[in-house]
């Protein structure tokens, strides 16, 4: 797969990405090296993105589809998130 870049997103009609989620809150440098270490991937229905007590392996941006977050325990919720959304993001800001 292509290496993802401002052209590229631009050229593939994602360019709402660049403006819509926290690349938006990004100097252009940032905003490139951001870019350039994102890969893509499609999930299959239903596969565990992450397991609760374990911190996520990085972070996933939501292109398409919908994806299902539930959180157990005292604030306990269940929520859909659709394309724009990001999971992980959090846990990589704090290491």
């Amino acid at each position: 797969m292509a290496e993802i870049t401002r052209d590229n997103l631009l050229a593939e009609h994602l360019d709402w990405l660049l403006e819509t989620t926290f690349l938006a809150r990004l100097p252009g440098e940032e905003q490139g090296r951001v870019l350039g270490a994102m890969t893509r991937r499609r999930y299959a229905a239903g596969e565990l993105l992450v397991r609760a007590g374990s911190p996520p392996p990085g972070v996933d941006l939501i292109l398409e589809g919908q994806v299902l977050v539930e959180r157990s325990g005292p604030a306990a919720m269940s929520r859909v998130l659709g394309p724009g959304h990001l999971i992980g993001e959090r846990s990589l800001l704090r290491a």
